[in-house]
């Protein structure tokens, strides 16, 4: 539920902030040490979806069975001016 077109930057770490972390703007980081960093625009319905193997991502590691991995997007908010917010974290152990 992002705003449309809303560019942003996909965090992905094998870590997570115990506490988020309120860097700037509205968002509330949760994802510790970001490993991959890439940028990922929302579409018109203020969606972002990744398809692509983590592993051929630039800057990626390999994930281990087991391993609990977090993904937080990053995006410009306009509230009603522009402004940093941050999805919600989802965390998700491979098997």
């Amino acid at each position: 539920a992002l705003p449309p077109f809303a560019p942003g930057v996909l965090f992905i770490s094998d870590l997570s902030q115990p506490r988020p972390i309120t860097p700037f703007g509205k968002a509330k980081i949760c994802v510790g040490a970001p490993r991959v960093l890439r940028r990922l625009d929302a579409d018109a319905g203020g969606r972002v979806e990744v398809y692509a193997a983590l592993a051929t991502w630039p800057g990626a590691a390999t994930v281990a069975v087991g391993e609990t991995w977090t993904f937080q997007h990053w995006f410009l908010d306009v509230d009603p001016t522009p402004i940093s917010n941050s999805s919600s974290a989802l965390s998700i152990t491979f098997q």
